[in-house]
């Protein structure tokens, strides 16, 4: 059985995967949902997250028609969310009710936290669809699959010392994950020294790797764990391109994130 230290360890890390996943999907959800994208257009305001007990900060911010993750605390919160550990912040991402002190420094912070709770609730109804929301939407989806896919890979590489051997042997450089039937849904991370860069968008120069679905639906079934990547790579569904090494070496880092988002409520 875990010692309470490890278990705390973990729960920290998680509560870096849960926030830096979702909230870094909130800047991408208003792109192709007009119910966020009214928000995003008619206020503005700042929410912090902050996790005690060492876990993130991290705030979001509504300006100018825009939403912006920002990793540190930097701009002055409207509203600042004050969870008791790390485990409620995870909670909260998981669809759990998490303890929170509300620190509030506007008079419109019924508005604002109204504003933030859509928000998160359309990034939910787009990440569990249903079916007909999901054929119409089907290649946004998929796209924020394959940023959470390499946002996770992010947290866990940077946070979780049960991998830092498998990091460090990551030579610096970008890989990058695209779909052949759509450039637009190219998403790169980029490697440098122990830290990692998630780059949305095709790029002009090539990657140092490139892990490559042949369509949409087959990138898809694979990140949503429907077909095994090693069967698409048989049927050549999916096709790993230069620098084999780096992509092998993503792959215990997505089985340690895999073992952080099948975690039970945290408390």
């Amino acid at each position: 059985m875990k010692d309470a230290l490890q278990l705390k360890k973990e729960q920290r890390i998680a509560s870096f995967v849960y926030s830096g996943v979702a909230l870094s999907l909130l800047q991408y959800v208003p792109l192709f949902d007009g119910i966020s994208a009214k928000i995003i257009k008619e206020t503005s305001f700042c929410v912090g997250l902050k996790a005690l007990g060492g876990g993130p900060a991290r705030r979001i911010i509504v300006r100018n028609g825009a939403l912006v993750l920002e990793e540190k605390e930097r701009t002055p919160t409207d509203i600042t969310l004050l969870f008791i550990n790390p485990g409620d912040m995870s909670n909260l991402f998981r669809g759990m009710k998490p303890r929170i002190i509300p620190i509030i420094k506007t008079f419109r912070f019924k508005a604002i936290l109204s504003d933030f709770r859509t928000l998160m609730s359309r990034l939910q109804y787009f990440m569990n669809p249903d079916e007909e929301t999901l054929e119409q939407h089907f290649s946004h989806i998929t796209g924020l699959l394959i940023h959470s896919a390499l946002r996770g890979v992010k947290e866990v590489a940077e946070q979780d010392d049960y991998v830092k051997a498998r990091v460090d042997n990551i030579p610096d450089g970008e890989i990058a994950l695209q779909v052949a039937e759509d450039p637009s849904l190219e998403t790169r991370m980029r490697k440098k020294g122990r830290f990692f860069t998630i780059l949305p968008g095709p790029w002009g120069e090539n990657p140092n790797a490139q892990l490559i679905f042949k369509t949409t639906r087959a990138a898809h079934d694979v990140l949503k764990d429907r077909q095994n990547a090693m069967i698409a790579l048989g049927t050549m569904e999916l096709a790993i391109r230069g620098r084999i090494s780096m992509i092998q070496s993503l792959f215990p880092i997505l089985d340690r994130l895999g073992y952080y988002m099948n975690r039970k409520g945290e408390g």
